[in-house]
C-alpha cells in the first residue's frame, strides 16, 4: 500500500464526502464516566479538540505533580463525552447534493441490479476505498459501503494514528463486527475503548499486539463488554503487571491467545489453564522465566483441545515434552530456546503426527544420532515450516534425512548456525523440496553454494534465498541464479538484497 492517510482514508463524515443520519445509533448508555478504574495518567490522542477539552484542567497541576484521581477522571469523562457527542447525531447538511445526485443515479443502469450482486462487487474494494472513495458517489453506493457484511473484520495495523473519534465512529457502524485488528495502534485509551466496546457485543477476535499504553482498566472493559471474545492478542504489550492478565479468565468463551513478550507469571498461566474451559492455540514465547510445572498443568487440562503452542523454552526442560507429546491434536509447536534439551525431547515429539509448524532452536544438545532418528519418523512427514536454527548436531545425514522424510511438503525451511552442513547437505535440499518458498541458511560457512545453480530449475516456488554470512558462496552466482528467477531475492553474506531488476 502507498502512504496512506489516515484522516481521508477513514473519515466517515468528510466535508466533502456524503453521510446518512447516524442518529440512528444508539448513543452510548452504559459507560461509567466516574469508573474509579478509569485512571489515565496521560491522554496523547491525535484529536486536537479531543487535547484541547483537557488542557485546562492539565494545566491547574504543577509539572512535578501526578495528577489526582478525580482529576484523571474527570479528564477521562470529557473525552468519552466528546466521543460520544461526534460519533451519535452529527449529520452533514447535503440534502441539496443527495437529492440531485440520487435522481441522476436513478437513470443509471446499476440500480437494476440485484443488491446481492452489488455487493458482491464492493467485496473487491479495500475498506479505505469504502471509506473515502465508494462512499462518497451517491446515497445509495454510501449504504452499500457501510453495509455490514462488508465490515465483520476492521483491520487498522496500517492506520496505528487514526483519530480517536474516526475510530470509534467506524466501529459503531460495523454492527456486524467479528474481529478488530488495532496492531501497534499509538496512545490508545481508556476514553476510545470505553466508547467504542459499547458496539462490540458479537466481537470474537481482538488484536490490541504492540498497542502503547495498554493497562488493567482497558482490559477489564474489554472482559465486560465483548461477552463472546474467542481470541485476544497482547503481543508486546509490557504495561500488564503480574496477576494482571489473570482477569481474562472471567472470558468464558477465550480459546486463543498471544502472551509474547508479556509480563506472565507462572501462577497466571496456572490460574488460566484452570479456569478457562477450552485453549486451543497459546504463545508464550519471550517470557523466559515460565517453567515446566505451569505448562505442564495446562497441556494437562487441555491436551484434548490444544492445537497451537508456542513456548519461550529457556526454562524448560525433558519432562515437559513428554506431557507435550500428549496433546495429540498439536499442528503447531514452537520453542525458541532448546539448550535443556536433550535427545529424550526429541523422541517424545515424535508421537505428534499431525504437525504441520515446528521450531526447535538452539537445541546444542541434541545429538546427530537423536536428530537423525527424529527425521526418521512419521510424525515430520506433513510439515510445511521446520525451523531447526542453531542445532549443531545438525549435518549432512540429518539435513538429507529430512529433505527426503517431508521435503515434498515443506514451504519454509531454516538451518541457520547449523556449522556441520557443507554442500552435499544443501544439494539434498535442492534435490528433495521442490516446493520450498524459503530458504533460510543463514551462517553457514562451509557451503559453496553450486548446487544452487539449479534453483531455477528444481525450486521454481522458492521466493527468498537467505545466504547471509555463508562467506564462500560467490556474488556472480547469486548474480546469475536472479538473473534466470526473476521471481527470487537473494539476502547475500552482507545482508544486503539481491533481486532482478528491469532495464
Amino acid at each position: 500500500m502507498s502512504e496512506t492517510n489516515e484522516d481521508s482514508d477513514f473519515d466517515l463524515l468528510a466535508d466533502s464526502g456524503y453521510t446518512d443520519d447516524m442518529s440512528q445509533l444508539s448513543p452510548v448508555k452504559n459507560v461509567d464516566k466516574s469508573d474509579i478504574h478509569l485512571l489515565c495518567p496521560s491522554l496523547n490522542f491525535s484529536d486536537d479538540e479531543m487535547e484541547q477539552n483537557c488542557v485546562e484542567k492539565r494545566n491547574t497541576l504543577d509539572d512535578n505533580d501526578i495528577e489526582p484521581q478525580h482529576v484523571r477522571r474527570s479528564i477521562i469523562k470529557t473525552d468519552i463525552e466528546f466521543i460520544e457527542r461526534e460519533i451519535t447525531p452529527a449529520m452533514i447538511q447535503v440534502e441539496e447534493i443527495l437529492t440531485s445526485d440520487d435522481e441522476m443515479f436513478c437513470t443509471c443502469p446499476i440500480v437494476c441490479i440485484p443488491r446481492e450482486i452489488i455487493m458482491k462487487i464492493f467485496t473487491y474494494f479495500t475498506q479505505p476505498e469504502l471509506c473515502c472513495k465508494l462512499s462518497r458517489v451517491c446515497k445509495s453506493w454510501y449504504d452499500y459501503a457501510f453495509d455490514p457484511s462488508l465490515w465483520k473484520v476492521i483491520d487498522l495495523h496500517n492506520y496505528r494514528n487514526i483519530p480517536s473519534v474516526n475510530l470509534c465512529r467506524l466501529i459503531a457502524k460495523a454492527t456486524n463486527l467479528r474481529s478488530l485488528l488495532l496492531h501497534g495502534r499509538e496512545n490508545i485509551s481508556e476514553s476510545e475503548v470505553a466508547v467504542f466496546t459499547e458496539y462490540t457485543s458479537n466481537l470474537q477476535h481482538l488484536d490490541l499486539g504492540f498497542c502503547q499504553n495498554m493497562n488493567i482498566p482497558m482490559l477489564s472493559i474489554i472482559v465486560n463488554k465483548c461477552p463472546i471474545l474467542e481470541s485476544i492478542n497482547l503481543e508486546g504489550d509490557t504495561c500488564f503487571k503480574p496477576g494482571s492478565l489473570q482477569i481474562l479468565s472471567r472470558c468464558q468463551h477465550l480459546k486463543e491467545m498471544n502472551f509474547s513478550h508479556c509480563i506472565l507469571e507462572n501462577m497466571d498461566l496456572h490460574h488460566l489453564a484452570k479456569n478457562l474451559e477450552t485453549i486451543t492455540s497459546l504463545n508464550i514465547d519471550g517470557i523466559s522465566w515460565i517453567d515446566d510445572e505451569p505448562v505442564i498443568y495446562l497441556l494437562k487440562q487441555h491436551n484434548e483441545h490444544l492445537t497451537e503452542l508456542v513456548i519461550d523454552g529457556a526454562e524448560i526442560t525433558d519432562d515437559c515434552y513428554k506431557s507435550i507429546a500428549k496433546c495429540s491434536y498439536l499442528t503447531v509447536f514452537e520453542a525458541s530456546f532448546c539448550e535443556l534439551l536433550t535427545d529424550k525431547s526429541l523422541e517424545y515429539l515424535q508421537n505428534l503426527n499431525k504437525l504441520k509448524k515446528l521450531r526447535l532452536r538452539k537445541g546444542t544438545e541434541f545429538t546427530a544420532a537423536g536428530l537423525m532418528n527424529f527425521f526418521s519418523s512419521p510424525g515430520i512427514k506433513h510439515l510445511t515450516s521446520l525451523d531447526m536454527s542453531e542445532c549443531t548436531g545438525c549435518d549432512d545425514i540429518c539435513v538429507s534425512q529430512l529433505s527426503q522424510s517431508c521435503g515434498k511438503t515443506l514451504k519454509h525451511l531454516s538451518l541457520c548456525w547449523c556449522w556441520h552442513i557443507t554442500d552435499r547437505g544443501a544439494t539434498s535440499v535442492v534435490d528433495h523440496c521442490s516446493n520450498l518458498l524459503h530458504l533460510d541458511l543463514t551462517g553457514i560457512d562451509k557451503i559453496n553454494g553450486d548446487c544452487f545453480g539449479r534453483v531455477p530449475t528444481e525450486m521454481p516456488h522458492l521466493r527468498l534465498l537467505d545466504l547471509k554470512q555463508c562467506n564462500r558462496i560467490k556474488d556472480e552466482l547469486i548474480e546469475d541464479v536472479v538473473r534466470q528467477k526473476r521471481n527470487l531475492t537473494v539476502i547475500n553474506y552482507y545482508g544486503e538484497t539481491v533481486m532482478f531488476e528491469q532495464s
